[in-house]
Formats: C-alpha cells, structure tokens, sequence
C-alpha cells in the first residue's frame, strides 16, 4: 500500500529507489514519519513486507540509548558490515540509523569514516530533525530528503480511496 506523502516528497524518494547505493538522509519534524518512510524504503528495495523488516538478520536499526547514540553503537555498525552476506543480489543489507542528530560527536566522526566509502551492497538511511544538527561533511555524503507534510488534496485522495465516504471532508 502507498503511504500518505507529498507528491515532492514522493517524486524524491521514487528518484533515490532507481539507485539507493549512497546514503541517504531523511530530514523532517519529528511525527512526520521518517523513521516509517526509512523502513518503508528498504521494503520496496528489499520486497519484504514493512511491518517485518526488523526480523531479518541483513536489517540493523539504530537507535538513541538514553537519547544518545554513542561511538559504540557506530562500531556495531562496522561489524554488521564486515559480516559476509550469501547470494548474488546487488543489495545485501540495509542500515537505518533514526533519530541521527542524537548521535555524540565521536559517533558522527566514527560514522563520517564510514560514509567516506560506504558499502555497495548496503544502503545507511539516516533520520533526523535537521540537517544542522549533524556535521555538514555528513550530510554533504548524503543524499538528502525532507519529508514534508501531505497538503490537503492528497490526504482526501488517500482517505476516499481507503473510504469512499465523502462526509468526513464536509
């Protein structure tokens, strides 16, 4: 099913679909749903069923312990990455770090020498309040996203598609 999303928004995020090699930052408030449209994105490149993409061993979500994620975190990243995958896919593995403006200053350094030559076979998806809030250097390695907030017509798209009742809208 299509997710209710801005039809820039949408256009971006198809863009990044035809070659998710390089990674990608989702920018947005928080609510606005980019840790969904994260997971979201590895389940269209991955044809996996969004709601069961954290049971796969080739999936690494990262996330802020006591609100900060910490350089080991980062190092558990490297691992994950140093782990040899089987099969012939171009894609192997996938890693969401959400929440990326919580990470401490050693963390983005740490992260930076990994964005320096990400792996081919692994897409990083990075969420965060903004772009400020992470070292530009980061972000300039990404490609970038901000999520923005479906206008009125579209949601009355979604909602009469899924409904079909008018009156909601009156």
């Amino acid at each position: 099913t299509e997710p209710l999303i801005h039809e820039a928004t949408k256009k971006l995020i198809n863009n990044y679909l035809v070659d998710p090699g390089h990674p990608l930052l989702l920018v947005g408030p928080d609510g606005i749903g980019k840790s969904f449209f994260a997971t979201w994105i590895i389940s269209n490149i991955s044809n996996r069923n969004v709601s069961d993409l954290t049971a796969y061993p080739d999936v690494l979500l990262i996330s802020p312990i006591h609100n900060v994620i910490s350089i080991e975190q980062i190092r558990d990243i490297r691992e994950f990455i140093k782990l040899k995958m089987v099969g012939d896919k171009a894609i192997r593995r996938y890693i969401v770090i959400e929440h990326a403006n919580k990470m401490a200053r050693g963390a983005q350094n740490a992260l930076l020498k990994l964005l320096e030559e990400p792996p081919h076979d692994t897409p990083i998806i990075l969420t965060a309040m903004s772009r400020r809030s992470l070292l530009e250097t980061i972000v300039s390695r990404c490609h970038l996203i901000n999520i923005s907030m479906p206008n009125e017509s579209e949601t009355r798209e979604l909602f009469l598609t899924q409904n079909s009742d008018e009156k909601y809208f009156s």
